[in-house]
């Protein structure tokens, strides 16, 4: 329907003429064939494996990519070989089943059970699908070999990946090895286990640097044509190593964009045409869609063209001003210009893309951005020459790589310290920001109408002012809450966030089932309110969903005290009570072990801790509490079962509890009916998202509405947020 809506709209520029007319044309027909080659490839491609879905069956299949390992689980790439099933590239899970050693091209046999490619947890997820994987499964039974690689030409930039990875692993130190194989192969897997840096590198708004893009094409380039000449002889060389490069990098969107481009560029003087940055980007996007439509949901994909398309469109007036301003300076200005007007100029398009797809804008990215692409290019490029060299001499491969590896650990330490400032993330969930945003691009927006230079002098003081009473403002209008509950939603896991005043407690900090991070989701509603630092985290339990946010929190906030279970310490918790204990010693966080009955006041927020009790599990040996906000009573009881509930009622008064957090998410073992009739709240918060238990049960669900109460569930409501005032 969209393509027919483009294609008669088109109609109107017969009404034109001219120029007026072409650009009509131009912008609705392609759109109008775009959508429907969109429409046609899911078809062909997405849908029949899609219709499979929750059905088991044993295919026929070729591997695609080496079997990448992770903690829980193996990944396989296969493509679909059965008649009547679609050629589709297929990402596969096995969790409970051993993966023989594949290589590329090898032919295998598999039980897989299908789920739809565009589901992840309940939710919409389109990260495989822009990478041109259209079925998902997992695996059902063994991979049995049906007929090995004969080493086709076709898998060799696979090979020269694992290669690459295997040699990057041996010469680099630990702490850097994971940076180099981002940056050289494309392989962020070792990268993702690092939080604090992976965190940093995102927020401080230099991520480009370990994602392979137009900028490590661009050193590439640059590098052998200061090695063998600008000449043109040379040109379908540099392509071809261009495009090994962008190959053996996985051959990501942003990638493959600078590959095209380059390759255009190279190719121009030869064949005595002009080269158009313009036209480079509009043939390159229309290539790589044709290739792949669904790569338009790409992240990747969108940030690479919008900062190129900045680029182009921007980045050489603002260094043409900027250098005037600094040419006292003479190549440290020059650096400067360059850096700080390609840095504004990828802004213009790229932060309203990480706004609305991170909820964030990095408000230090420019200041990163100077003071660390001075030595990504020596990084990057003598990362390639080191790997040359270990071919030839190990030793001497290592002596250059933990030399080189001083540039990484300059560029991550000035990332995690531009972590560490404040407000280094702008969350648009503070509708200020949105407002000071969409003004900012106003003021610029009518300079460039107005065809005149942007009077720097006055919008850049005014950017500034606006900027520190947006914060000022934000911070204020936090400190007048007058008691605030807010269970976030994280999906099948529990984050209770209680503010009043300039105080803080959270209860819980922990996700599952779902594609968000509670630590950053934790971060993110009280960053947007002003708040900078968390008084106390109150962990019931530490079962994961509980508590695998903690790491990301620590990172983006400032956490003065974590309260435990004492019983954390002993049996099934041990392991990762002394995960949470190192977390806090490494970011200054003090740690308190509750085992009795006391009241800890946190400022303006009262915690009052209940007589643990002994059970089977960590479930029944955590904490029980209730928050006070001035006489607004919540209960939390955790994962606890029925009978450490009935244990709370006898030996406590809990009749004024005006808010209750249903126990174990809604479990139908917990929720007595004595917890509910003595504690005879008005409202129950049920933190649950997608799961696989059934959770919240029907037996809960009934028992409270008998009783009256007034349900909310972040799986439907989402967010809950509370005035106790």
């Amino acid at each position: 329907m969209a393509a027919l809506v483009c294609l008669a709209a088109s109609l109107i520029g017969f009404l034109f003429k001219g120029n007026t007319r072409k650009r009509i044309l131009l912008l609705l027909v392609p759109a109008a064939f775009g959508l429907c080659y969109y429409k046609l490839t899911a078809e062909r491609l997405l849908y029949p494996t899609e219709a499979l879905e929750d059905e088991t069956l044993t295919v026929r299949a070729e591997v695609e990519d080496y079997p990448q390992y992770t903690d829980n689980s193996v990944i396989l790439h296969l493509s679909l070989r059965e008649k009547d099933l679609p050629e589709s590239s297929t990402y596969v899970a096995s969790y409970d089943f051993d993966v023989p050693e594949l290589c590329p091209g090898d032919i295998v046999e598999a039980e897989l059970r299908f789920k739809s490619a565009r589901m992840e947890y309940g939710e919409y997820y389109d990260y495989n699908l822009s990478k041109g994987l259209t079925a998902n499964a997992t695996l059902a039974g063994d991979v049995r070999i049906i007929e090995r690689s004969d080493g086709e030409i076709q898998y060799l930039p696979e090979s020269i990946a694992l290669r690459l990875s295997e040699i990057i692993l041996s010469i680099y130190p630990d702490d850097t090895a994971p940076f180099m194989l981002s940056m050289i192969v494309g392989d962020k897997s070792e990268l993702r286990d690092d939080v604090e840096l992976n965190t940093a590198m995102s927020v401080s708004g230099i991520a480009h640097i370990i994602a392979v893009s137009g900028m490590h094409v661009a050193f590439l380039v640059g590098f052998l044509q200061l090695v063998f000449g600008n000449r043109r002889a040379l040109a379908c060389f540099c392509i071809t190593l261009v495009w090994l490069f962008v190959l053996v990098a996985g051959a990501p969107p942003s990638a493959v964009r600078a590959g095209i481009m380059q390759t255009l560029l190279l190719l121009a003087p030869i064949f005595g045409r002009e080269n158009d940055a313009l036209t480079s980007l509009g043939f390159a996007l229309a290539l790589i869609l044709l290739i792949n439509p669904f790569a338009c949901g790409s992240v990747g994909l969108q940030l690479s063209f919008g900062a190129m398309a900045g680029i182009v469109s921007f980045a050489q007036p603002l260094y043409n001003t900027l250098k005037d301003k600094l040419a006292k300076l003479g190549r440290i200005g020059d650096y400067a210009a360059g850096t700080v007007s390609s840095s504004l100029a990828v802004s213009v398009f790229t932060v309203p893309l990480v706004a609305v797809h991170f909820g964030y804008v990095s408000l230090y990215s420019v200041l990163t951005n100077v003071l660390t692409l001075w030595v990504v290019s020596f990084v990057f490029i003598s990362g390639i020459v080191i790997c040359a060299v270990a071919l030839i001499s190990l030793p001497v491969a290592r002596l250059a790589a933990s030399l080189a590896s001083y540039g990484v650990r300059y560029i991550t330490g000035i990332a995690k310290l531009v972590l560490r400032l404040p407000y280094s993330a702008l969350y648009v969930e503070n509708k200020a920001v949105l407002v000071w945003l969409c003004t900012l691009y106003l003021a610029f927006a009518l300079c460039f109408v107005l065809r005149k230079r942007p009077k720097l002098r006055i919008l850049l003081p005014l950017c500034f002012a606006s900027l520190v009473l947006l914060i000022a403002g934000t911070v204020y209008v936090g400190s007048r809450d007058e008691g605030t509950v807010a269970a976030l939603d994280v999906g099948s896991g529990q984050c209770i966030v209680f503010t009043r005043g300039s105080s803080t407690v959270a209860v819980d900090c922990g996700s599952s089932s779902t594609l968000t991070n509670a630590g950053a989701e934790l971060a993110q509603y009280l960053s947007a309110r002003g708040r900078t630092h968390i008084d106390c985290l109150v962990l019931t339990h530490l079962d994961s969903d509980h508590v695998n946010g903690l790491h990301k929190l620590l990172c983006l906030m400032d956490v003065d005290r974590i309260i435990l279970p004492e019983a954390a310490k002993y049996g099934d918790s041990a392991k990762a009570y002394r995960s949470v204990r190192a977390l806090a010693r490494q970011y200054g966080t003090e740690i308190y072990c509750s085992g009795r009955a006391e009241t800890i006041c946190e400022g303006e927020i009262d915690l009052y801790f209940y007589k643990p009790y002994r059970g089977s599990g960590s479930n029944n040996r955590g904490l029980l509490l209730t928050v006070s906000l001035d006489g607004y009573d919540t209960l939390i009881t955790g994962d606890a079962g029925q009978t450490v509930e009935k244990m709370l009622v006898r030996d406590n008064n809990l009749s004024g509890t005006d808010l209750l957090v249903v126990g174990h998410h809604g479990s139908d073992y917990s929720c007595s009916p004595e917890l509910l009739y003595e504690a005879n709240p008005a409202d129950a918060i049920i933190s649950i998202g997608y799961n696989s238990y059934g959770h919240p049960s029907y037996r809960v669900l009934t028992l409270l509405e008998l009783r009256g109460v007034e349900i909310h569930r972040t799986d439907l409501d989402g967010r809950v947020v509370i005035k106790a005032s």
